[in-house]
């Protein structure tokens, strides 16, 4: 079993959208913002660099999605920290005790279980 990339803590679930990685993603943006203030420092977008489809979407071309795709280990190695750490505290969680705690016979409770 592993971590469900959609449900996070920090942005709210919507649908097609994985809130965890985005909650993760918090934790290096800083980070990624200095790299990207950097880089268009010293090297600006050009109109080159993007595309737009038939329905008005804009696109990266290949050789700039290339490019940015290259960096990916780079944020690897800052979100596998806080990844693996998030993933230990909540597997360290005494589910038997959670588990007790949220059987409740109050039916107005949230995901209340009758007890008999």
């Amino acid at each position: 079993m592993g971590l469900d990339p959609g449900m996070g803590c920090l942005h709210v679930d919507t649908p097609n959208r994985d809130s965890l990685a985005c909650d993760l993603m918090e934790v290096c943006r800083p980070k990624v913002d200095a790299f990207v203030l950097n880089w268009l420092q010293s090297e600006p977008l050009r109109k080159a660099d993007f595309s737009e489809d038939r329905n008005g979407n804009c696109r990266l071309v290949s050789a700039l999605a290339i490019r940015l795709s290259e960096t990916a280990d780079t944020w690897r190695r800052l979100v596998s920290p806080v990844a693996e750490y998030c993933a230990q505290e909540i597997w360290s969680l005494d589910f038997q005790t959670w588990a007790c705690d949220c059987s409740t016979t109050d039916s107005n409770a949230p995901y209340a279980t009758q007890q008999t």
